[in-house]
């Protein structure tokens, strides 16, 4: 694999463009972590009548985040594939992987290389807390939830009585 990172200057954002061979086929893939101002209710699957599908998932996990898989056609490759998972939680955080079966206007190989399984290791991977430290967050996005290690907080008043 090789690639590197860029932000675009976009403080809030951060991405990059693999190339990967594993011998089957030069393959695309793209990851992004970011932060944004979505709620994670407005965000699903694509429209199937405007992306040709074979097959989307969206999954809320056990600790809050939301989990996308879309099986997409390509729209510039004939009988290509772009396979794509993200990560959303509810303060705005949120991890992109997308991956092809080809590269631009080539198709190199049947289906993309990573399985769902694989997809769901890349934006679920606990180093994206690293990533989003070095990121801006963006103005208006809730606090972080509870995938984040908890913070100390203090227990409540106790009640005072009048005597």
């Amino acid at each position: 694999m090789d690639g590197a990172w860029s932000g675009n200057r976009d403080p809030h954002r951060l991405g990059t463009v693999l190339t990967f061979d594993d011998g089957s086929g030069a393959s695309l893939i793209e990851v992004t972590v970011q932060h944004t101002a979505d709620r994670i209710d407005q965000l699903g699957c694509l429209d199937a009548f405007q992306t040709l599908t074979d097959s989307c998932a969206r999954t809320v996990l056990p600790d809050g985040p939301l989990l996308v898989i879309d099986k997409l056609r390509s729209r510039i490759t004939d009988g290509g594939l772009e396979w794509r998972a993200f990560w959303a939680a509810s303060d705005g955080h949120r991890v992109h992987v997308a991956e092809s079966s080809g590269e631009p206007i080539q198709m190199r190989r049947l289906t993309p290389p990573l399985t769902n399984a694989q997809l769901t290791a890349m934006v679920t991977a606990p180093q994206r807390g690293e990533v989003f430290a070095a990121l801006t967050r963006v103005t208006g996005a809730r606090t972080p939830p509870s995938w984040r290690a908890p913070t100390r907080r203090r227990p409540p008043p106790r009640p005072r009585t009048l005597c």
